[in-house]
């Protein structure tokens, strides 16, 4: 509904309003014609009902007023409906009245839809490297000791090392520690143990020599060697068959002759004589002497 009037000129300088203000103003005014428009309707409706209440209203007075004083005769034909009146004009709308406070600002409505997702740029060109930062330094390790220890703390603790995951006074190993590094069972070599004998006990790793052969105990008490419970190491091989003779290798030089340091004859005339390289060459001087004789 629009009114034909024209708003009067306001009487104060003009004021700035926001698009918002504007708009709710602009509302209220056509809220005031809708509710003025209503009224009028509603009184219309309610006029039309009194004059129907009070006709009905008529009606039952004379239907009582005929059933006091007798039977009532027979009922008069209904005349003919009459057409209904002209509406009359419109009145005209009352001037608007004085803008209200702004009223507090209202809940805030649902998140809108999300956008379409844009195209992805190009991957752009990689800078250049910084400069070198300072090197990174390890937490100070420290025992653990009864008391409280903060997250990220590092402790030695039984042989093994652990790092706190939180604040804690729990003692390693807890959930509240992370394991680094454990303790390793102490390792072990073989242990040589010279030539086997039935009445000594021997461990895993043992190595004994029984029948020119190497044996290691697979376990501890591994029995009789050897068995089950013994691992060859090395024995010994069977001998090669004998070799083709070589050939004769160059003759030596002569070396020099050997100094004899003793001589012994025996009555039968033998001479002995000795060599300093051990050497002894014997002389039977028999026969000469028989012929001196």
């Amino acid at each position: 509904m629009h009114s034909n009037r024209t708003p009067s000129e306001p009487s104060g300088p003009p004021m700035t309003q926001s698009p918002l203000e504007m708009l709710a103003a602009e509302l209220g005014n056509v809220a005031r014609r809708i509710e003025r428009e209503l009224d009028l309707r509603l009184t219309a409706g309610l006029a039309e009902i009194r004059a129907t209440v009070a006709e009905m209203d008529s009606r039952l007075t004379s239907r009582l007023a005929e059933l006091r004083n007798g039977e009532p005769g027979p009922a008069g034909e209904r005349g003919p409906q009459g057409s209904a009146g002209e509406r009359g004009e419109r009145g005209e709308a009352g001037e608007a009245g004085a803008q209200g406070p702004q009223g507090k600002e209202g809940i805030p409505g649902p998140p809108g839809a999300t956008g379409e997702r844009g195209e992805k740029g190009e991957v752009g060109e990689r800078g250049e490297r910084g400069p070198e930062g300072p090197p990174g330094r390890f937490p100070k390790v420290r025992v653990w000791a009864e008391g409280v220890h903060y997250d990220g703390d590092i402790v030695t603790h039984a042989g093994s090392t652990w790092q706190a995951l939180c604040d804690t006074g729990r003692e390693p190993p807890h959930d509240d520690w992370a394991l680094l590094a454990s303790a390793g069972t102490p390792a072990r070599s073989f242990n040589l143990r010279g030539t086997w004998a039935s009445n000594e006990s021997y461990r895993a790793l043992d190595v004994v020599t029984k029948e020119r052969s190497s044996f290691a105990a697979r376990s501890d008490d591994p029995g009789d060697c050897p068995g089950p419970g013994w691992q060859l190491i090395a024995s010994q091989g069977s001998g090669g068959g004998r070799g083709e003779r070589g050939p004769p290798g160059p003759q030596g030089e002569r070396g020099p002759a050997g100094r004899i340091i003793s001589a012994n004859l025996d009555d039968d005339g033998v001479l002995v004589l000795g060599a300093e390289d051990g050497a002894a060459v014997a002389v039977d001087f028999y026969p000469l002497l028989a012929r001196v004789r």
